[in-house]
């Protein structure tokens, strides 16, 4: 049988690999140790191995003694998830002698939570080395873990992207609970986690936003309340650019000759002022539909 190559190697591990597992692979104890020499490997804990071009955060995982998991998992995926997040490991449940995340020779202290790092305890013991969580691992994760808004919109990400299918998502989560309450409210139209949360948290007030909605001849809004007030929340990502400006000064503009009243909220506003926000949308509603736009 042919030895396979150690991208392959790796890509069974979802980006790590034990020692053992290199071995078993046909690689040499020699080999292996002229890899870490030349640094196209690097052993982040004593047996554990990531390729030179690993990401960051799952360098650190595995080096905390688990894998990338929930949020930490969803972004190194490719799915929105909220800025400033902790650092999420999952763990076997038989894990033990956990090592700082950025420094492998250190102990983690007592209170991951101090070190910036969640640990999530799987139910099965370690057999193999893994370093990241799959889609679908993730999403489970995600929706146990995080409060449901954000739960909604790391699973609205992925649905948009595509990742994974609405009937896929049902029989992943409609058994418990908590994911039947995710699953009530997500929408794969969303196209950001904060369009997301500020649907939640709208719905939740008993105000209905519809989402992704063609306001105008070639202008589609975040939301839409009323069938008169626009609502667009504005990742730094998307609208911080001179261009982005103009755009969006230029889509103000037309909606409001179509008579839309428009309000923009930042991430920032959404995630952190959110009384703020609701309370504009609140005084803003309350003036009544401008001339010429019947209300919804």
């Amino acid at each position: 049988m042919p030895m396979p190559g150690l991208a392959a190697v790796f890509l069974s591990g979802r980006g790590c690999a034990r020692r053992s597992e290199l071995v078993e692979a046909g690689f040499t104890p020699h080999a292996i140790s002229s890899m870490v020499r030349s640094g196209e490997i690097e052993r982040v804990r004593i047996g554990w191995y990531v390729p030179r071009s690993a990401d960051p955060m799952l360098r650190q995982a595995v080096r905390v003694g688990g894998r990338l998991a929930c949020v930490s998992a969803a972004g190194h995926i490719g799915l929105w998830v909220p800025e400033g997040s902790a650092l999420h490991v999952a763990v076997a449940r038989n894990a033990s002698r956990f090592r700082s995340p950025s420094a492998h020779p250190l102990p983690l202290s007592q209170s991951a939570a101090s070190a910036g790092v969640d640990l999530h305890w799987l139910s099965t013991p370690g057999t193999r080395c893994e370093g990241v969580s799959s889609l679908r691992e993730c999403l489970a994760e995600v929706v146990d873990c995080q409060p449901v808004e954000l739960a909604v919109a790391v699973v609205d990400s992925a649905l948009n992207l595509a990742a994974i299918t609405t009937a896929g998502l049902h029989e992943l989560l409609s058994s418990t609970t908590r994911g039947r309450a995710v699953l009530g409210l997500v929408d794969g139209r969303a196209e950001s986690g904060i369009e997301s949360i500020a649907r939640v948290r709208l719905r939740r007030a008993g105000i209905r936003a519809h989402v992704q909605v063609v306001a105008a001849p070639g202008i589609r809004v975040d939301l839409l309340i009323d069938g008169w007030l626009v609502i667009e929340l504005d990742g730094s990502r998307f609208h911080s650019g001179p261009a982005e400006f103009e755009a969006d000064r230029a889509r103000d503009a037309v909606l409001a000759t179509w008579a839309y009243r428009t309000l923009h909220f930042s991430y920032r506003q959404v995630m952190d002022d959110w009384d703020f926000v609701y309370s504009t949308i609140l005084a803003v509603r309350s003036q009544g539909a401008p001339a010429g736009r019947r209300p919804v």
